[in-house]
């Protein structure tokens, strides 16, 4: 069973149309992969609206109609069944290349297969090509490597068990590329060679907003391939404390909305404000980029950040 799971063929950032709808709560999307014309199942719950999914007993005529243009992540599918798809559809949303949105919605990268570019004593970076193939750097910490199901060892010289050229699997998450000195636009999860680790993306949320549990729960959705983030710029709205702040993010012309930040994921001049009071270096109005992904039914804004980036110096001149 471990054999068969670990062989499932994941398809991410794909487009299609879909050509059939199986009211109440399903369609049929065909798209082409590799020249050839493919099906996939997609279920409503499955569907993306404002950063979430669509919830449990929603018509799928409300979102979808024969005919509509989605992007979507898949994998392998038994195509025996009445639908004949080869594919079920594990993400999807509304593609609209023309639309005039301020920010971009990007969707974490889940269970995909790269070789390593470089490698140094304690990270590396890993070369990904999706299937559209558009070639992606991706940012990986030693202390994210399993090798056959064990983690690396805290002292283990990277470069002792991983080469160049290597091939690994990842799950990865956006990162603001001017963050990191490999310029990589994304930052693994986890790295693996053999068995994925066992790891709990669906944890139940906390239900009581404790400063303790809301910046582990914020962390956890910040580092989780299978949400979607959305990325932006906007600006400073409030800081609460010396941990938190509040900014809002520009979705489209004229639509804001509030966006809440843990200290842990502010950076200035590359630096990561974790250790820092936030009274002492921010003000509101400061104008920020942004990576943000939907925040918990319990918390007062309506996304969460999992990076924080401060313009500085030219940047602002050239705003």
């Amino acid at each position: 069973m471990k054999a068969m799971t670990a062989q499932i063929n994941y398809l991410h950032n794909m487009v299609g149309k879909v050509i059939k709808l199986h009211l109440p709560y399903k369609c049929i999307v065909a798209f082409k992969y590799k020249g050839k014309e493919e099906r996939a199942l997609l279920r409503a719950d499955k569907i993306v609206v404002d950063g979430q999914y669509i919830p449990m007993g929603k018509s799928i005529d409300g979102y979808l109609h024969e005919g509509s243009m989605v992007g979507f992540s898949c994998h392998g599918f038994d195509q025996s069944g009445q639908d004949q798809c080869g594919y079920f559809v594990t993400m999807a949303w509304h593609h609209d290349p023309g639309a005039a949105d301020n920010a971009k919605i990007i969707h974490g990268i889940y269970s995909a297969r790269g070789r390593v570019s470089e490698v140094s004593h304690r990270h590396g970076v890993i070369t990904y090509v999706d299937t559209n193939e558009c070639e992606h750097s991706v940012l990986f910490l030693a202390s994210k490597l399993f090798l056959f199901g064990k983690r690396l060892n805290t002292k283990q010289n990277l470069q002792s068990t991983l080469a160049t050229d290597d091939k690994v699997q990842f799950d990865a998450v956006p990162c603001e590329k001017s963050e990191n000195d490999s310029n990589c636009p994304w930052f693994a999860t986890v790295v693996w060679k053999g068995q994925k680790p066992s790891i709990d993306y669906d944890m139940t949320v906390f239900p009581v907003v404790q400063t303790q549990n809301l910046t582990t729960e914020i962390k956890h959705l910040a580092s989780n391939p299978k949400s979607v983030f959305v990325c932006g710029e906007g600006q400073i709205l409030k800081i609460l404390n010396e941990e938190f702040g509040i900014a809002l993010g520009t979705m489209k012309p004229n639509t804001w909305h509030s966006i809440l930040f843990h200290r842990s994921a502010c950076f200035l001049f590359r630096l990561n404000l974790g250790s820092h009071d936030l009274t002492k270096v921010f003000q509101e109005g400061d104008r920020i980029r942004f990576i943000a992904t939907r925040g918990p039914q319990h918390i007062i804004t309506q996304w969460v950040a999992s990076q924080i980036t401060v313009f500085v110096g030219k940047e602002l001149n050239d705003l």
